[in-house]
């Protein structure tokens, strides 16, 4: 993760966050806001053999979260509609 804080809306500070975020080039990587900041992510993978299963329900879980709120249909029902 890289951060980068921003202190006013100025064209020197708007060029500096381009360049910095540019830089990365990367397709994979996604942003957010903070109140004072723009953070960039990059997903990272898990292997399968690496990951213990307490873990993987835990991110599983946390993702089935995030899904449900932002489209607002419990993924349980969005497996049983692709089924079907």
């Amino acid at each position: 993760m890289r951060e980068l804080a921003i202190e006013g809306p100025n064209k020197r500070i708007v060029v500096t966050a381009l360049k910095f975020f540019l830089e990365s080039g990367n397709q994979e990587t996604f942003y957010t806001t903070t109140a004072k900041s723009i953070r960039e992510y990059r997903p990272k993978s898990i292997a399968w053999n690496k990951c213990k299963e307490d873990e993987f329900k835990r991110i599983l879980d946390t993702a089935s979260e995030i899904i449900e709120t932002v489209i607002g249909v419990p993924v349980e029902r969005m497996k049983r509609e692709k089924v079907a």
